[in-house]
Formats: C-alpha cells, structure tokens, sequence
C-alpha cells in the first residue's frame, strides 16, 4: 500500500472535541500515519501584549495528548501559535505546510448547519482554504443531564469505521482527478 498520509497536523482548539479527536488519531494508523504535530491557535487580544499571554496550561494539555499518542506509536510534535489577532484557519495551514504534513484534521463543533452559517466555522474555513487534504471528524451533540449545559460532545460512529470510508465528490477538476488517484492507489 503506497501512504500518502505519513504525517498528519492536528487542529485542538483544548476543548472537549479536543480529546474526542486525539481518541480517533489511533486510527490513522491503518491509512500509514506515523506522524503527528498537534497544532492550538491562541489569538492574543489587542489589549493585552503578547509577552503577557501564558501557555503554560496549553503546554500541559498538549503535552499529556503527545504522551498518549506516543504510547501508541507516533512521533509527536507540538506547535503552540500566539499572536495579535492571529486567524485560527489560516495559522493552522501555515503551520501544517512549515511541518511538511501530508494532511490535516480537524472536527465540526456538532453545531447545526445554520448557527456554522451565520457564526462561521474554524473547520468550514479550514475545508474551504485547504491545499491539503482535509480529514473532518464529524462530532454529535448529545443530551448529557450530568454536564453543566446539559449536552456534551460525541462520536457519533466508531474512528476506526470513519476511516474505512471516503466519500469522494468532485468536480472533474484536476485538483479532483489527483484526490481520485490518491484515493485509487489506496487499499
């Protein structure tokens, strides 16, 4: 099997959907990912300088996700990204080309299609911006009476089955005729 998907940059915004994602990363395993570098965008507001802002518990987390996916085989990095005003899509693409990835995932927040239309979405725009391909973790809101908020983030089927799955859309571009050759040489 040719792996085109070597080295994956991993967009966590450190929420809940963050764990959820770093949960399926195992899986990645059969599309030949041995790589990973977890990649947080933390803006920094005008008020405050940048030299102000701590990372420290951003590191922490970060690093107990690395520990984790060590355990199971990969080579991690971290790239932590702080800024004034920096835009979370278009951090992560930069810092997914500067790490040579191969593609980049990321989750929806389980938000209706019309609160991500008028709000807007880091994933939508990551989908929309992307030269790289793009794996989309599709996460669920569920009634969670036990969580402050009553709902809570989940899988709504297995990572390990969300793999074995493409959905290939096109456009007959070229830019689709290459996804379908990847997609072609993959077993």
């Amino acid at each position: 099997m040719i792996s085109f998907f070597r080295h994956a940059a991993i967009a966590l915004d450190l929420s809940e959907a963050s764990d959820l994602i770093v949960e399926c990363v195992s899986s990645f395993q059969n599309m030949g990912t041995k790589k990973v570098t977890l990649i947080t965008v933390l803006p920094v507001p005008f008020e405050q300088k940048e030299s102000e802002l701590d990372t420290t518990s951003e590191q922490k987390q970060l690093e107990d996700y690395k520990k984790v996916l060590e355990e199971n085989g990969f080579e991690v990095d971290i790239d932590i990204r702080t800024g004034l005003h920096y835009y979370p899509p278009t951090e992560i693409l930069t810092a997914a080309n500067e790490a040579d990835a191969d593609f980049v995932v990321i989750s929806n927040r389980g938000e209706s299609k019309v609160k991500e239309l008028l709000s807007g979405s880091t994933a939508s725009e990551l989908l929309q911006r992307s030269k790289l391909p793009v794996y989309l973790i599709n996460l669920a809101l569920q009634e969670d009476s036990g969580k402050s908020g009553g709902r809570s983030l989940v899988l709504p089927q297995p990572c390990s089955e969300a793999v074995n799955h493409v959905l290939y859309a096109t456009d007959f571009s070229d830019n689709a005729y290459r996804a379908y050759k990847v997609l072609r040489d993959m077993e």
